[in-house]
């Protein structure tokens, strides 16, 4: 993939690896690598596979499923 640092904004390649660590529908826990960099986290995933937990990077600050009487549902 390419990484675009900030403040830099010098693109450069980064070569990863992802493991499936376990999961169900509810989400799941995957093992990421960077090949070029030996960076290692864990990230929580939801059901649709969007991060919610890439730790000592970020967390998702708000998770809650969009519903029909949600702000901005179009319903």
């Amino acid at each position: 993939m390419a990484y675009v640092p900030v403040p830099s904004l010098e693109w450069r390649r980064d070569r990863q690896r992802y493991t499936f660590l376990r999961g169900d529908a509810e989400g799941g826990r995957w093992r990421y690598e960077g090949l070029s960099t030996g960076f290692v986290a864990e990230l929580t995933v939801d059901g649709d596979g969007l991060v919610i937990d890439y730790a000592g990077v970020f967390r998702r600050a708000w998770s809650a499923p969009l519903t029909a009487s949600a702000p901005g549902a179009g319903g």
